[in-house]
């Protein structure tokens, strides 16, 4: 049995590993703004919908063929770091290379060598170039999430956080490079110079993960490499039987949110055409290179969080379920309430903050589209109550995971897909809704699925869960924090002008969260020991009397 220590740390592991990442996210969607951002300025609406027509094939392409891996192979890795198994460790990725190998050349060849069939069948056969660009990255990408997934096994997230900053940063300057090189021979052709963005990204991001891998590998297993196996030795047969039983569900989970995508890139456009819209492909792309890309941003945090869940959720719950010692059943149930807590915390402030100031965050990002930016805008009000609800899904659904309950957050959103498509396709349909009714389709498929994913957390016997015990003082400080928004923006736009109006409206709202979330007693004494630096902000609770 594991002394206290060794328990807190497992417990405060997925705090700092999500901040590791959600700093590192915040990074590349920083880097993802400074690259959409000018390039949407310079192609438009049209040029957006070229540019993004290929993400949901490519994703989907990706998200089928590799989406599991990672999550599988950090699950087993946890396990065998628990067992003390260092050479099943490197076995597992032995076993698993040469496959993704072969799924890399085949999915690799679909998108490259039926770009003009696709483009033609999604509506926009101008983006054919862009898919040919996008395509070699999925040579590398495959096999660069097999390190991804060694990262996040053994809880080194700083290597992960490492290749996404660099494969992000070479698609940025490359890309955005290109865009701006190839824009007077043709909108075509500047879409498909920032498409090879993702390319290029993809090549350097392999070669750092393969160079971090194998630095890891050198200093800190040499010497147990070197000594005798202590543990049974699985055939290469045995892996990957057990990587296709954990990764096959989360692949079919992990596939249902780009085909959400295709979805929408689909039906909206055909959808809008029938009701007469004249700017179909163009709302398309405000929907998709505007709203979404808005709403992607705060998400990155919560993603992060789902990364780090899976591995310390999996060794808390190995460790349960070979002691069944009440002690190790109230670390697990704590750590999985910490994680849907932190999930609220975040999600929270972020949905109620985007849908209070849509339209005055779209115009100071795309003020050079003024026209979209309003019509985005819109669509925020609505797509932005989603963060709450993604929230939830990812951090439940990293928490199934690590329980090895990993199929039920892919049925889960298959019967939020159903909603998805059932909505996109009646309300888009209807001139009164339009292009916001993807959003609310949206907004209801994760609703759904969320409500799924806590519902079997709570039917788990061992575990104690409640989310409107967790959710209530979160939701009391950004109702607060909403409130002043809607109060101050008005007055603050008429005295600074509408930029700068937003800026400090978004700082001072953060800032009353914050303070709301101490004064509500939101983190508990020992909640705040497990954030980086978290002693420093007790003692800064402490000081207020909380």
């Amino acid at each position: 049995m594991e002394n206290r220590e060794a328990k807190m740390s497992r417990k405060q592991s997925f705090i700092k590993g999500a901040t590791i990442l959600g700093l590192a996210g915040i990074l590349i969607k920083v880097l993802g703004a400074a690259f959409k951002i000018p390039l949407f300025n310079l192609i438009g609406a049209e040029g957006s919908s070229y540019y993004n027509a290929p993400y949901p094939i490519y994703n989907w392409l990706l998200v089928v063929s590799t989406a599991g891996i990672p999550t599988a192979i950090a699950r087993m890795i946890a396990e065998k770091e628990v067992e003390g198994d260092t050479h099943g460790i490197f076995r597992i990725i032995s076993a698993i290379f040469k496959p993704m190998v072969l799924i890399s050349v085949v999915i690799f060849a679909i998108l490259f060598f039926g770009a003009e069939g696709i483009s033609n069948w999604v509506g926009i056969p101008s983006s054919k170039m862009a898919f040919r660009a996008m395509a070699p990255a999925l040579l590398f990408v495959p096999a660069m999430s097999i390190f991804r997934g060694f990262f996040q096994g053994i809880q080194k997230l700083q290597g992960f956080a490492i290749t996404q900053i660099v494969e992000q940063l070479f698609r940025v300057v490359i890309g955005l490079g290109l865009a701006y090189f190839l824009f007077g021979r043709g909108l075509e052709f500047s879409a498909a110079g920032a498409s090879f963005g993702a390319t290029a990204g993809a090549i350097i991001g392999f070669v750092v993960s393969f160079s971090i891998y194998k630095y890891i590998k050198k200093k800190e297993y040499t010497l147990v490499l070197q000594t005798p196996e202590t543990h049974p030795k699985e055939s290469t047969w045995e892996i990957l039987k057990q990587l296709f039983i954990i990764s096959i569900p989360i692949t079919i989970g992990a596939s249902i949110m780009p085909t959400m995508n295709s979805i929408d890139l689909m039906l909206v456009v055909r959808r809008l055409n029938d009701i007469g819209v004249a700017n179909a492909a163009d709302l398309y792309g405000i929907l998709t290179g505007f709203a979404v890309t808005i709403v992607n941003f705060p998400q990155i945090l919560t993603a992060s969080l789902q990364i780090s869940l899976v591995p310390a959720i999996t060794q808390l719950f190995v460790i349960y379920k070979k002691s069944n010692d009440e002690d190790d059943k109230k670390h697990l149930s704590d750590t999985v309430n910490a994680g849907i807590k932190t999930a609220l915390i975040i999600g929270i402030p972020c949905a109620i903050g985007l849908v209070t100031l849509a339209e005055p965050v779209m115009m100071l990002l795309f003020s050079k589209q003024p026209e979209s930016a309003v019509i985005g805008g819109e669509i925020l009000t609505i797509l932005g109550w989603d963060l709450i609800f993604l929230a939830v899904f990812q951090a439940t659904t990293g928490i199934l995971q690590g329980i090895k309950k990993q199929m039920l957050p892919a049925i889960h959103l298959a019967v939020g897909m159903v909603f998805k498509v059932v909505l996109t396709y009646v309300l888009v349909g209807m001139p009164e809704f339009g292009i916001t009714g993807a959003a609310i389709s949206t907004v209801v498929a994760f609703a759904v699925a969320s409500t799924l994913n806590v519902w079997s957390l709570t039917k788990e016997e061992y575990l104690n869960v409640n989310i409107f015990k967790l959710g209530i003082k979160p939701l009391i400080s950004g109702l607060v924090m909403g409130a002043f928004v809607l109060v101050a923006y008005n007055p603050l736009n008429s005295i600074l002008g509408a930029k700068l109006a937003t800026v400090v409206t978004i700082s001072i709202a953060a800032v009353i969260y914050g303070g709301f979330i101490i004064f509500t007693k939101t983190l508990s004494h020992e909640e705040y020991d497990m954030l980086p630096g978290g002693s420093k902000l007790r003692k800064l609770a402490e000081k207020f009397g909380r």
